[in-house]
Parts: C-alpha cells; structure tokens; sequence
C-alpha cells in the first residue's frame, strides 16, 4: 500500500476510501480540504466523472488554497490487460502513488518557503 511506502519516510497520509461516487459526503471533503495542503486521489476509473471530479468541485467550492492531484485512467478508450499491468500502466500501484505524493510534497514545501 502507499500509505505503508510513506510511513517509512515519515509521512503520516490521511488515507479515505470513498467506494462509491454518490451519495458523497461533502462535509467530510470539505474538512479535508481544510485540514490540508495536498489532497491526492487515486481512482481506477475514468478522471471525468469519478471521485476526482467531486473533489475537484468541492475545492473550488471552497475557495481554500490547496494543492491537487488526480491519479486515474484518461479519458480514452479502454486498455485490456491483468490488474497489474493496467495499475502499472496508469500510475496507479503503490509505488507510483507515493512517487507521485512524495513529488507533490515537495512542491508544497517550496511553495511555503517562497511566501515566507
């Protein structure tokens, strides 16, 4: 899991399984939102119209500056092939996810030290 390849660096992710697209819960997003400065989602669905999409809306909603990525399959016609294969393809196994975290982290933190 990800989280697991975080936790050895140190980094404590606050991990939301969000198994179904509706009803969502929009005040917990919105805490989220609040409480952070990444919010990464990882979705083995199409980035239009998943969870991505509502995460998305809901952090423009509320008007707070945080940063955003979305890991998902394109937009595109299908690809076929086993679990493993597809996950690797689109970036969506564990090692990539916390690549992709560990990366956007360190965006957020050269941010903050060039406000200060």
């Amino acid at each position: 899991m990800a989280a697991d390849l975080l936790r050895e660096k140190m980094i404590t992710p606050t991990i939301v399984d969000m198994f179904s697209i509706k009803p969502y819960d929009e005040s917990l997003i919105q805490q989220l939102i609040s409480e952070n400065d990444l919010i990464l989602v990882a979705e083995n669905h199409s980035k239009i119209g998943g969870i991505g999409s509502i995460v998305a809306y809901e952090i423009a909603k509320s008007k707070h500056n945080v940063r955003f990525k979305h890991i998902a399959i394109p937009d595109a016609f299908g690809e076929v092939g086993s679990l493993e294969f597809l996950k690797s393809k689109f970036k969506l196994n564990a090692s990539d996810i916390a690549e992709s975290i560990l990366e956007e982290l360190s965006l957020v933190k050269n941010l903050k030290r060039r406000k200060k």
